[in-house]
């Protein structure tokens, strides 16, 4: 798969002098753990079943902010590679780029996501309504394109969508700059946004979290992968500036395991309870972690190289994709189940079945995809949606 996708999927080490090079297998394999993170969690309303009151990583919502900050590292490396004529052809075939990869994987875990809430519905004590079927059916366009970021009706089944929403957002806003005025945007717009929004969230908002909220025009997880995306981009800087310098590997090798370390510690012990906001301290750790990581002096690169680590870091996507609508469906039918083991057991399973599958119908789409596939497949889910509309009208 080609750098140009940001979720669930490899990186280039380098990247920085114009040619395109090996994934690099350290950021593969810290996705797969930022995609675990993530499932961890969505499974609080799961652990609250058995008993278990207190969310295991209660703060692994930070594992946003390491996808944010790669995925501008990506997009400021695909940049200096572009050679485009026209800034707005450039961002479209990367907006392409991007949907034409993403797409196949939203789209077969939406369709999967509509099938467990018609399971969840239909054998769960809520009434079965074929209206809210329905409305399901039609408004999953806005997550397969992403643009509930926009304001617009979403089914957010995935649970992931306002991420792939704000990148998708956010990098077509950024990208034609980077094209044509780099060293302005890279080194005074991006950190400066960066900490001015971070710092509004901080101080107004006062936490990370919550990007469905609405936030008086816009939503907040727009607000914040903005913020992160241009922290990214900057991170892009830094690395190039690490190849350069004098550092020595086992100073860079301290700043990406001590970073990521740092980070993933902190997803599990930071509770929050103690109001002080620390996980703004989260997205420099992460920049340089993450510049160190991408860069030629990288040691974590070095080690972690091979297909394994490029297959999790591709199923990341799937993981990440699969997992919060099963929670909801299983949350309908909990008194199916006579154990807590046996509750737990079919969650994760069908978590790992789920992604498995995803990623498997993922691929083979992807290979036929095109736009007029896209937009076929999104006006059969959209027609789907109409007729059941229609037959959820009562007739006299």
């Amino acid at each position: 798969m080609s750098d140009t996708s940001e979720v669930g999927t490899g990186a280039p080490v380098n990247g920085l002098k114009g040619k395109p090079s090996a994934r690099n297998g350290a950021v593969d394999f810290f996705r797969f753990i930022c995609a675990v993170l993530i499932v961890l969690l969505h499974s609080e309303n799961i652990f609250s079943l058995i008993g278990v009151k207190e969310t295991i990583a209660p703060d692994s919502r930070m594992a946003v902010e390491f996808f944010l900050i790669v995925s501008g590292w990506l997009l400021a490396a695909k940049a200096n590679r572009d050679k485009s004529d026209s800034a707005w052809d450039g961002t479209l075939l990367m907006l392409r780029g991007k949907l034409m990869h993403i797409f196949p994987y939203v789209f077969i875990a939406t369709v999967f996501s509509i099938v467990f809430y018609v399971v969840g519905m239909f054998f769960g004590p809520d009434i079965f309504s074929l209206r809210q079927i329905g409305q399901i059916l039609v408004y999953s366009v806005s997550e397969l394109f992403g643009v509930q970021m926009f304001g617009f009706k979403g089914y957010w089944a995935t649970g992931g969508g306002w991420y792939l929403s704000a990148l998708y957002i956010c990098c077509f806003l950024i990208y034609p700059f980077l094209l044509r005025r780099r060293d302005a945007f890279v080194k005074y717009f991006a950190p400066a946004a960066a900490l001015f929004i971070y710092g509004f969230i901080c101080h107004e908002w006062e936490s990370l979290g919550g990007p469905g909220d609405w936030k008086t025009f816009v939503y907040k997880g727009l607000v914040r992968g903005f913020a992160g995306i241009c922290l990214g981009c900057c991170c892009h800087e830094l690395t190039q500036v690490m190849n350069k310098s004098s550092l020595r590997r086992p100073t860079v090798f301290a700043l990406e395991a001590g970073g990521m370390l740092a980070f993933i510690l902190f997803c599990f012990l930071n509770t929050g309870k103690n109001g002080w906001r620390a996980e703004f301290l989260i997205p420099p750790v992460l920049f340089l972690a993450v510049g160190a990581m991408f860069s030629e002096k990288s040691v974590l690169s070095k080690v972690f190289r091979g297909g394994f680590f490029r297959f999790i870091g591709a199923f990341s996507l799937n993981l990440f994709l699969d997992h919060y609508f099963i929670g909801l469906a299983l949350e309908k039918l909990k008194f199916y189940f006579t154990s807590e083991a046996m509750l737990l057991s079919v969650y994760f399973g069908l978590i790992i079945i789920m992604s498995v599958l995803n990623y498997f119908l993922g691929r083979l789409l992807e290979k036929k995809m095109s736009v007029k596939l896209m937009i076929i497949l999104s006006v059969v889910l959209v027609l789907c949606g109409c007729v059941v509309l229609i037959a959820s009208i009562p007739y006299v």
